[in-house]
């Protein structure tokens, strides 16, 4: 494992929603998909100086030095999952609440990596 930051330390936590009707429906097509799905977000959060701490179920916990790498890892990985070609019963676990546009989900990621961000005092990022 790559070394820790020292210092204040940001932190990148994901988590894929509602997996665990795939899990118990498809446990196979899961494993793939977790497999890729983690070689992406390891390579966003590599990239972007950030050291995965964790691994936790089908979520992870991330390290960084700067919230600008945290955020970039982020997008990063936001940006190679939505590029990514996926079995359709993996799409489908977003077929509660309202479909969204890749342009409508950057921005509500956007907004809400704001919203976290807005909390954060100046002299820490």
């Amino acid at each position: 494992m790559a070394e820790l930051p020292t210092g204040t330390v940001r932190f990148l936590f994901t988590d894929i929603e509602g997996s665990t009707a795939h899990w118990e429906h498809h446990p196979e097509a899961m494993r793939v998909a977790l497999a890729r799905h983690d070689k992406i977000l390891e390579s966003g959060i590599d990239v972007c100086g950030g050291v995965v701490f964790s691994k936790m179920g089908d979520g992870m916990a991330a390290a960084f030095a700067s919230a600008r790498d945290a955020l970039a890892a982020a997008v990063s990985a936001q940006q190679g999952l939505a590029e990514e070609t996926w079995p359709e019963l993996i799409g489908s676990v977003r077929a509660h609440g309202e479909a969204m546009d890749r342009d409508q989900a950057a921005a509500y990621a956007r907004t809400h990596i704001a919203e976290f961000l807005a909390d954060v005092p100046p002299e820490t990022t």
